[in-house]
């Protein structure tokens, strides 16, 4: 809460929910707009530093390195410290990621995000983990080859991988809970993990109040305004748009502009990226393999990191680059990817697309010998081989007709 202020003070701004987008705003807006009251129920700060990104990549970390279960967990609640963890009443990733106990056998429900990075912890740390997801393929929205690499490298760590199932019905019975699955089989675990994806609180605040149905995502335009009578805007996952601490910090950023700036900011005015920390990590800059199909102004190559020098001398696993530029700008618009080192190369190509640069500019650019990001030269190039080929092909009739 901005000020010194009673309970029965009036407030410029009242902002509903204390999570990263919150802080962000609050930074931003650096006191431009009076007075602003901050109303959190639970984790000033939101779920990632209590029981999402921190402590998920702490223990991502510590089992790669072959850590013990219970120095992994001391160095997780170091970094969590102030954890908050009452109330709990279901399995799920929460509990997972502030659990001290290691189950011997795990269900994981759901191939996404978290079911992926926490069914290869806990794989790890010696739990014998089951992974149960209703999708063919892992991350079936992006390049095939991707799901393909992520899946391989997570049986090969030790992870049984049952796709093209669901689940049924969970009963308990004594220690163990039993899973029946839609092929007829039953699974039985010591614990459960749902990871079947979060949805955002609409529920609970009054937002019937303003005609809105809080069963339903909010009808959120690009400037993060609600559509909606009064003076009412949703940044963060409840905005629709994402679940990433980065974009709501992006959010924030963009209300602040919005109530405080020149208004010309909006919720899509930088490409979104984000990564999976699994090994190998995957990434995505811009929209997915699905979104794009069968858009005729869009051209895509793909690459892998076999013949890179630096694969030689590390000994790195598989990694595979697909990037799309379009035809009508000659700029890159999406990429996705996933190998070792691969979620440092984010970066680059999120300055590609926010940039717009040219591919023929990225395909001149230089990365350093020996890096894994020489991949992206080898992408630029190939991209910018098919773009001026297509041209200088457009261009013959016309030039053969005059």
């Amino acid at each position: 809460m901005d000020g010194d202020h009673s309970p029965a003070s009036v407030f410029d701004i009242a902002v509903i929910g204390g999570g990263s987008a919150a802080e962000a705003f609050v930074r931003a807006l650096d006191g431009r707009v009076g007075s602003v009251a901050v109303i959190e129920r639970s984790r000033v700060g939101g779920e990632c530093p209590f029981v999402a990104c921190m402590p998920s990549k702490s223990l991502l970390h510590d089992a790669s390195l072959g850590r013990s279960w219970d120095d992994a967990v001391a160095h997780r609640d170091e970094i969590t410290e102030h954890l908050d963890d009452t109330g709990h009443a279901r399995w799920t990733s929460d509990d997972a990621l502030s659990a001290r106990a290691r189950p011997e056998r795990l269900l994981v429900l759901g191939g996404g995000v978290i079911g992926m990075e926490l069914a290869q912890a806990f794989t790890r740390f010696g739990t014998q983990v089951m992974l149960v997801d209703e999708a063919e393929c892992a991350f079936p929205e992006l390049d095939p080859e991707v799901g393909r690499i992520v899946d391989a490298a997570l049986v090969a760590g030790g992870v049984v991988i049952r796709r093209g199932v669901t689940v049924q019905r969970v009963r308990r019975e004594g220690d163990r809970a039993h899973a029946e699955l839609s092929d007829g089989a039953t699974i039985a675990a010591d614990r459960v993990l749902v990871a079947v994806g979060k949805r955002a609180r609409t529920s609970g605040f009054g937002v019937e109040w303003l005609g809105l149905d809080p069963e339903q995502p909010l009808p959120v335009g690009v400037d993060l305004r609600v559509d909606c009578p009064g003076s009412v805007w949703a940044i963060g996952d409840v905005a629709g748009k994402g679940q990433y601490t980065h974009l709501a910090n992006h959010h924030g950023a963009v209300l602040a502009d919005q109530l405080a700036g020149n208004a010309t900011r909006r919720a899509d005015d930088a490409v979104t990226p984000s990564c999976v920390f699994t090994d190998p990590p995957v990434f995505v800059v811009g929209a997915s393999r699905a979104e794009l199909d069968g858009d005729a102004d869009v051209v895509w190559t793909a690459h892998t990191v076999a013949d890179l020098p630096r694969a030689a001398t590390d000994r790195l696993g598989p990694g595979h680059l697909a990037v799309a530029a379009r035809r009508s700008t000659g700029a890159v618009v999406a990429a996705h990817g996933v190998g070792p080192r691969f979620d440092e190369l984010v970066h680059a190509l999120v300055v590609a697309v926010d940039g717009a640069v040219p591919v023929a500019v990225l395909a001149r650019s230089m990365q350093p010998f020996p890096t894994v990001g020489e991949v992206l030269g080898q992408a630029f190039r190939s991209l910018a081989g098919e773009l001026a080929g297509e041209l200088a092909g457009d261009a013959s009739p016309a030039a053969s007709s005059a």
